[in-house]
C-alpha cells in the first residue's frame, strides 16, 4: 500500500473518532507509542530489549508479561495521566 494513502486513512479514521468522542462528551488522547517497549508499566523503569524479544520481565519491580501487552498498558498510562494532569513523565522524558 502507498505510504501516503495509509497516512492519509489514519488521519482519516482520527479526524472521525475524535468527531465521535465528541458526539458522546468525550475526546480522545493522541500517545505517541516509540519507545513504550523499552519501559516497564508497572515501574518505569528502563528494560532494554532487541526487537526479537517477545517477552517484558523487568528486574526492579518482577512484572512479567508479553511486550505486546506492557506497550499497551504503559501507552494507556500516559493517556490517562496526561488526561488527569498527573505526575506521570512523558516519554520524551524517560528517554
Amino acid at each position: 500500500m502507498n505510504k501516503s494513502w495509509s497516512d492519509n486513512g489514519v488521519a482519516n479514521f482520527v479526524q472521525i473518532l475524535s468527531q465521535v468522542a465528541q458526539k458522546y462528551g468525550t475526546r480522545i488522547i493522541k500517545v505517541n507509542p516509540r519507545g513504550t517497549s523499552q519501559y516497564c508499566s508497572g515501574c518505569l523503569n528502563r528494560v532494554s530489549k532487541t526487537l526479537s524479544e517477545r517477552w517484558h520481565y523487568c528486574d526492579v519491580c518482577t512484572l512479567s508479561c508479553d511486550r505486546d501487552y506492557n506497550s499497551a498498558v504503559l501507552i494507556k498510562k500516559l493517556a490517562v495521566g496526561s488526561s488527569q494532569d498527573k505526575k506521570l513523565p512523558s516519554l520524551a522524558v524517560l528517554l
